[in-house]
């Protein structure tokens, strides 16, 4: 449970400190190139929700959040493996970080941008980053548990 607590709460910080650092220092759709092109700081207001993608009722901007962070506490409150505490608080904090966004600003702060000449990933943030590594260490350990069950 502490772990849990301390790994969504560092990344909710961590997430808020890069948006708010980018926002007063960064203008609005200037790419400021980190490793030349392929990995740049380009601020923009994701309006959307999965990769810009807009949907028909604003609601959908806070109901699937809240939803996920509600299923995501459950299933870890659940669990009493410490990697999992870990895990689940990596997707918690990317979910509350970009809700938070929505509920102050009505857009998500969003300024990681990869690729290459024209063809880049949607630009994404740290909670972006939390949640896919968060996902990606579930299946990882789902996959590893199934090949030895007793692990």
């Amino acid at each position: 449970m502490i772990i849990l607590l301390v790994t969504t709460l560092s990344i909710i910080v961590l997430d808020q400190i890069t948006k708010s650092l980018v926002s007063r220092n960064l203008v609005m759709h200037q790419p400021v190139n980190i490793i030349g092109s392929y990995l740049r700081f380009f601020l923009v207001h994701n309006q959307g929700l999965i990769w810009g993608l807009p949907f028909k009722s604003n609601l959908t901007y806070y109901v699937l959040p809240i939803l996920g962070i509600v299923v995501v506490l459950y299933i870890a409150l659940r669990s009493n493996r410490r990697y999992l505490g870990f895990v689940y608080g990596l997707i918690l904090a990317g979910a509350a970080g970009n809700l938070i966004d929505r509920i102050r600003f009505g857009y998500v702060v969003d300024f990681i941008d990869m690729g290459i000449k024209n063809l880049r990933w949607p630009t994404y943030n740290i909670a972006d980053m939390s949640i896919v590594f968060g996902v990606i260490l579930i299946l990882g350990y789902e996959i590893l548990r199934k090949k030895n069950p007793h692990a």
